[in-house]
């Protein structure tokens, strides 16, 4: 790269050999590259899954994220802060398969929802609402916090007159694997010892809906404030997954209070493992106007990635029905497709009947020799050939010590 400039002045764009453009009012000189390749290895699809997921939960809750974490500025630095927190949420439970996020398919720009924290802060941790019921007909939502009087409330999360709890609710929709996320702030319009009432609660605390909420309904219920919302877009007998937190906030000395909030959501889908097998794996795409190249199921990964990924690539030459012969991939009872990547160390069973000779078959490109046929289980060395006989065989991969299974790679 080159600064300089010429007789005819400062200009941008290319030419056969160069590039030419404008950084702080000077002209920069490159050779012009014409073909910049995307490896998409597995490292870099299982780091870009959790940009994705971080990304699309910070835009589905940014009415609240935007301006929840104390003394972070609203804008880029709220979003960065999102990120900062959650990204390692997401890596560590993708890495055991935890299920306490839900992970983007590719492409699929539905907010699968998860164990996100969405505040952080020096006020007390409010007690998380509880889902007393979701009514897909009238696309009614309600929830319960326990209020005995308004006194003991304020003093217990920390609020006074004018502060705000803020109940977030993240509800499933009748998309598959998608939520919406609604909330309700709710105002301190008293802090007195008397005791709140079905007569008196509206004078006690105000509510707002926003979000994917609509006209919250405020009332008195067995020593619980009971808020009733609209809920766009909500699902049938979704109560067991709904999932819920409070903040709460008020003005200090020249700064928003916050308290820490996160969701705890469980049996989230899709799984790490489920998105990572819809994800173009090993499959070259040439940026900067080039051609996409393809190298296909049985594509060999990298030298990098070989020694550095912990994932190793299953591929078959037929997955599905190969004459009378029936084959089928399966890790943690899920299916695996022709092409899709694994963890190492995990067992993928292969599932054969009706087989004769399935010699061709191989497992990440290479041959695996039985140890015993009678039990069908080895590890991963020389020759794959598939027993000759109806039986279910196992094929452990080695754990290679190269690398984390979500470190992006080069």
């Amino acid at each position: 790269m080159a600064q300089g400039e010429n007789f005819f002045g400062i200009k941008s764009g290319s030419t056969k050999s160069l590039t030419f453009s404008v950084r702080a009012g000077k002209q920069i000189i490159k050779d012009r590259v014409y073909r910049i390749k995307n490896p998409r290895s597995a490292m870099q699809m299982r780091q870009r899954i959790l940009m994705t997921a971080g990304g699309l939960a910070y835009k589905a809750m940014k009415a609240i994220c935007d301006h929840s974490f104390e003394g972070v500025a609203t804008g880029q630095e709220s979003y960065s802060k999102f990120m900062s927190v959650n990204l390692p949420l997401l890596k560590t439970d993708a890495n055991i398969n935890g299920g306490r996020f839900g992970y983007p398919n590719y492409k699929a720009g539905v907010f699968a929802a998860g164990s996100y924290q969405i505040s952080d802060g020096s006020l007390p941790t409010a007690v998380r609402p509880t889902i007393v019921s979701v009514n897909a007909e009238n696309k009614e939502l309600k929830f319960h916090i326990p209020l005995t009087n308004m006194a003991a409330f304020c003093q217990d999360n920390g609020l006074r007159i004018g502060a705000y709890q803020t109940a977030c609710i993240l509800f499933p929709t009748a998309q598959a694997n998608a939520y919406n996320f609604g909330y309700v702030r709710l105002t301190m319009l008293d802090d007195s010892a008397e005791q709140v009432t079905a007569a008196n609660v509206v004078a006690k605390i105000g509510a707002k809906a926003g979000g994917d909420f609509r006209a919250a309904v405020v009332a008195y219920e067995d020593g619980n404030l009971a808020i009733t919302v609209i809920a766009m877009g909500a699902q049938a007998n979704s109560v067991s997954n709904t999932y819920a937190c409070a903040i709460n906030s008020r003005e200090g000395d020249g700064i928003q209070l916050r308290s820490k909030a996160s969701f705890s959501c469980v049996g989230m889908t899709p799984t790490s493992a489920q998105a990572f097998a819809t994800w173009p794996v090993g499959k070259d795409l040439v940026l900067n106007g080039g051609q996409v190249v393809s190298n296909g199921s049985d594509a060999q990964s990298s030298d990098h990635e070989q020694q550095a990924s912990t994932n190793f690539q299953v591929t078959t030459s037929r997955t599905g029905d190969y004459g009378s012969a029936v084959v089928s991939l399966e890790v943690d009872g899920s299916p695996v497709a022709s092409g899709s990547y694994v963890a190492a160390g995990k067992t993928v069973n292969v599932k054969v009947t009706n087989a004769a000779d399935l010699s061709d078959i191989k497992v990440n490109g290479q041959s695996i020799n039985y140890q015993s046929e009678s039990t069908g289980s080895s590890t991963m060395v020389g020759e794959f050939v598939m027993p000759s006989r109806n039986t279910a065989v196992t094929a452990v991969f080695p754990v290679d010590q190269g690398g984390d299974d979500f470190d992006d790679g080069d």
